[in-house]
């Protein structure tokens, strides 16, 4: 019903056509090698090279690939160690490579063994060394990890990331001056646990807390991109301010959030100004794009700790190396196993689709509550509140049966999260549904979460929610998801908040008197996550909209200034509008949208779109084009009794 977009305003592309990635994209062996690459380029002309991990073998440093079992030392054997001790004439520790555009190839050798951080540039042309440049012992000192780059060949700037003592240090190519910004808490790694097949991921003897490793530049070098390795955010600075040599102070005041990031090691921009991430928790490529949707382009269990990625053409090349495997993140023996693989898949082999700005929805019985946007596979998601039952809706106007044998009675919401590729269906048993008991009776008796493979539509897991409540009826409603992977959960007949964590473990995150609903009403309904740190919530009956602190949840207000009828379905629009669809139970099927300017103590209307009281609207989506749909439920006729309406619809918000 949602995305946990970043709620900024963002530079959006107003168009009715989106790049819809095929489903069948595929990866193709570029090299396998038997030593671990750390990260790679391509020139224009497609040649490839790769350094090779620090972390793994001491004989080569850099390697040109020549073949898919085939690699040569680059730019000759003299510049590697050959397993002996790093000298000022060998590389030492090289990991971060960029090919600037005119096609040089620019080399971060860290120095772990020489205590030097040094940038070789390379002419690719000529096969030989243009300048080596030391960082001073100010700006790079020993037992610095200075990893990452980033080049603005065009103003003559390379700009790094230093993973140990977080910081970007930028350097002057022409004067080979440089400076360090540092002590600021976006380059800092979030509290957030790195997490690979069920498994926490260590590294250095306890649970890994990465800072600033991957950053990017925009195309017209106006604008540099970083964020942590442990880290769900992406934030960006104009390279102005370095150019112009602006003190500490400025550079902080100037630095912004550009959008969501996964835990990820490597990242490029392109020169449209999306983002991709190597995926390491999800064994996936993700992509930001200009409209700060965060959604997988790829996926695949192949992608052993994708590390870096580079772009030539229509190719998106992927360097994988099992770096979890090696000791600094095991605590023992390396575990990884050859050969290591260089894949490249066409990122941006696509397939226009037009999105309609209504669509209409044959299908008997089908009253659909719930929907939401799957960005990933370029579908509408529906849950049936009548059959128990989950539809997809392609772009081009045809439902198909995802999900057919559900326990739930009365499928009430569905989300789809991209990023860990599963979409949740939760729901229970109002007492109105094929699956009821006669007359009502079942109604409240139970309350599920289901967790799907968004692709498949195949079951991971199915959480009971109904225990927590024994003394209660329980309806499971609504859903939003937090930075970590965290559920939460509304409930429409108890008043309480559940909440599953990252290994469903189901608990009451939030219970309070200000969310029991009146006899025979609705309580709690639609639930959105705002990532400053808490969930906004609205109760149906009483016609309210809660604040909920997620750090405590006992801190709980209410969001004023605003009035609106059945609140039901939540939805942010691109810009951090909240999109309030009221139905009716009491009100007259309307969306209203609202905006804050104080993190939503209070709130003021901006719009008011009439949906009719028959078509009884209940839940809304973004769409990758930026706009807000609502869906025509026709809930008053099932209500009332009537289980045979054929016609339903998802309509843009206008």
């Amino acid at each position: 019903m949602k995305k946990n977009i970043l709620i900024i305003a963002v530079f959006f592309i107003q168009t009715h056509f989106i790049n819809a990635q095929k489903s069948n994209t595929e990866l193709q062996i570029v090299a396998e090698l038997p030593v671990r690459p750390a990260n790679i380029a391509v020139t224009k002309e497609g040649r490839i090279f790769a350094t090779i991990h620090p972390l793994g073998s001491s004989e080569l440093q850099l390697v040109e690939i020549t073949g898919k079992n085939k690699f040569k030392p680059y730019p000759n054997d003299g510049f590697q160690k050959n397993g002996k001790p790093a000298s000022e004439k060998t590389f030492d520790a090289p990991l971060g490579i960029a090919v600037d555009k005119n096609g040089n190839l620019l080399v971060l050798d860290m120095g772990l063994t020489l205590g030097k951080t040094r940038l070789f540039r390379f002419d690719t042309k000529k096969n030989l060394l243009i300048s080596s440049i030391e960082l001073s012992e100010s700006v790079a000192s020993k037992g610095s990890f200075v990893q990452d780059l980033a080049v603005d060949e065009v103003n003559g700037w390379v700009y790094m990331a230093d993973i140990i003592n977080p910081a970007i240090i930028a350097l002057n190519i022409k004067t080979k001056e440089a400076r360090r910004f540092g002590n600021h808490p976006s380059l800092q790694a979030e509290d957030k646990d790195m997490i690979i097949d069920e498994k926490l991921i260590n590294f250095n003897g306890g649970p890994a807390r990465v800072a600033i490793d991957p950053i990017t530049i925009s195309n017209d070098k106006q604008t540099l991109y970083y964020g942590a390795m442990n880290g769900t955010s992406w934030y960006e600075i104009s390279t102005k301010f370095f150019r112009n040599n602006a003190d500490d102070k400025t550079i902080a005041d100037n630095i912004k959030t550009a959008g969501r990031k996964p835990i990820s090691d490597g990242a490029l921009t392109d020169d449209k100004g999306n983002h991709y991430f190597t995926n390491t928790t999800e064994h996936a490529v993700s992509k930001l794009d200009t409209n700060g949707n965060l959604s997988n382009i790829l996926q695949d269990k192949r992608l052993q700790w994708p590390d870096n990625l580079a772009i030539n053409k229509e190719w998106m090349y992927i360097c994988t190396n099992q770096l979890n495997t090696t000791p600094a993140f095991t605590g023992g023996k390396d575990e990884g196993k050859a050969p290591y693989y260089i894949y490249k898949f066409k990122y941006n082999s696509i397939e226009k689709s037009v999105i309609q700005d209504k669509y209409t929805l044959n299908s008997p019985s089908l009253y659909p509550e719930g929907i939401d946007y799957d960005y990933n596979n370029n579908r509408f998601i529906i849950g049936s509140l009548y059959k128990g039952e989950v539809f997809t809706l392609s772009l081009d106007g045809k439902l198909s049966s995802l999900i057919s044998q559900s326990k739930i009675t009365a499928i009430a919401g569905v989300f789809t999260d991209e990023i860990r590729n599963r979409l949740i269906v939760v729901g229970g048993d109002i007492g109105i549904s094929k699956k009821s008991l006669p007359k009502g009776a079942s109604a409240g008796k139970n309350a599920y979460a289901e967790i799907y493979d968004l692709r498949t539509g195949i079951l991971i897991r199915c959480v009971d929610l109904k225990f927590l409540t024994p003394n209660g009826g329980a309806v499971a409603n609504d859903i939003a998801v937090d930075e970590n992977g965290n559920i939460y959960i509304t409930d429409s007949f108890s008043p309480v908040i559940y909440k599953l964590d990252k290994y469903y473990k189901a608990s009451i995150f939030a219970e309070n008197e200000l969310f029991r609903p009146a006899p025979g009403t609705f309580g709690l309904n639609g639930i959105l996550f705002h990532p400053d740190g808490y969930l906004l919530v609205c109760k149906t009956d009483s016609e309210k909209l809660f604040k909920v602190n997620i750090a405590n949840p006992t801190q709980i207000s209410e969001v004023v200034g605003i009035s609106f009828k059945a609140p039901d379905g939540l939805e942010f629009t691109k810009d951090g509008k909240l999109v309030l669809v009221g139905d009716a139970v009491k009100g007259d099927g309307k969306a209203y949208t609202f905006t804050s300017n104080d993190h939503w103590k209070t709130a003021s209307k901006v719009n008011e779109m009439s949906i009719g009281k028959d078509e009884f609207p209940t839940t809304a989506a973004l769409l990758p084009n930026g706009e807000v749909y609502v869906v025509s439920a026709k809930l008053g006729k099932l209500l009332s009794g009537d289980t045979d309406q054929s016609v339903f619809a998802i309509q843009k918000l206008k």
